[in-house]
């Protein structure tokens, strides 16, 4: 059996120390006063009443009150995972967690519509992609931020770009302008 210099071995449960009850009969000052003052609950606790973000506006829209439109923001985006949407657990434990901040079903359900819809419209094809040309020798290199439209993808292929795997961006073996990348991306 290893052990540390200067410790002895522990060879069977009987040779364990013994705490004595009595060691833990005295009240402890510090513990009784945070039993005596217990923490509120983190969700509810607002110290940012701003509206920064189109979530918290948008729920500032379906709620009076601004600190709970932040506190819902919250809760939300603490508790939204990757892939939620469609996914009915994922989805239950969003609504659970504005339930738990706003108490009532009918507006737990109205304020989940209001996710549902910024997210549709944040990842809504129509909205565009933004990019950046990059030139390596006599290739030319662009990448989006996000899948660029069918249209913009069918005028990519038709002007001779590829796709490529990789590096994860569109590629041609020309040298193409960023104006001429422009027009080609603008229609």
């Amino acid at each position: 059996m290893l052990t540390w210099p200067g410790e002895r071995a522990i060879r069977s449960k009987t040779e364990l120390p013994r705490k004595n009850l009595e060691d833990f009969s005295t009240p402890d000052p510090d513990a009784q006063r945070l039993l005596d003052d217990p923490t509120p609950d983190p969700v509810t606790v607002v110290t940012d009443t701003t509206l920064d973000t189109p979530l918290k506006r948008a729920l500032h829209a379906h709620l009076t009150d601004a600190a709970q439109a932040v506190t819902v923001a919250k809760a939300i985006e603490a508790t939204k995972k990757h892939g939620w949407r469609g996914n009915a657990i994922k989805e239950r434990e969003i609504k659970r967690a504005i339930y738990e901040v706003v108490a009532d079903d009918q507006q737990t359900e109205a304020l989940f519509d209001v996710l549902c819809q910024m997210e549709e419209s944040a990842t809504s094809p129509e909205t565009d992609a933004s990019y950046t040309v990059t030139h390596d020798g006599d290739w030319t290199w662009i990448s989006f931020t996000r899948k660029p439209s069918e249209a913009v993808r069918e005028r990519l292929k038709s002007e001779g770009f590829r796709w490529g795997r990789r590096r994860k961006a569109w590629y041609a073996r020309q040298i193409v302008s960023e104006g001429e990348v422009a027009s080609l991306l603008a229609g």
